[in-house]
């Protein structure tokens, strides 16, 4: 394991410019924590956590209380945000669900979605 003190806040900073966005976030995420295809939420918690952790530490704080606060609130990455980026990642066939009833129930629900477009659209 390696000893947090050999991690200089260089590297950190190096780290956090190269995922800027929410899209280059996601998308490491959902790389190293294959885990997170299958769940939406544990999705959005771990970019929190991975790469906002000042707000992370905020929304935990708050949370203990009972409430969160509006002006943590909006620092918080929006949920649709990040599912809309998983989206156009297993649209191009990246980073599908690892279990299948997972993958069976997302594709039914495009499918779903779009007869009811197509109804919409005539």
């Amino acid at each position: 394991m390696f000893d947090e003190e050999e991690i200089t806040e260089e590297e950190v900073e190096e780290f956090l410019d190269k995922y800027r966005t929410v899209k280059e976030q996601v998308e490491y995420v959902l790389a190293n924590y294959p885990s997170s295809r299958n769940c939406d939420e544990l999705l959005w918690w771990l970019v929190l956590k991975i790469f906002h952790k000042d707000v992370y530490d905020a929304f935990r704080k708050a949370a203990h209380k009972g409430y969160i606060p509006m002006d943590v609130l909006k620092k918080v990455p929006k949920f649709e945000s990040i599912t809309r980026a998983r989206r156009q990642f297993n649209e191009r066939g990246l980073y599908l669900p690892t279990d299948p009833e997972v993958l069976e129930r997302r594709r039914r629900g495009e499918k779903v979605w779009r007869k009811a477009m197509a109804r919409w659209s005539d």
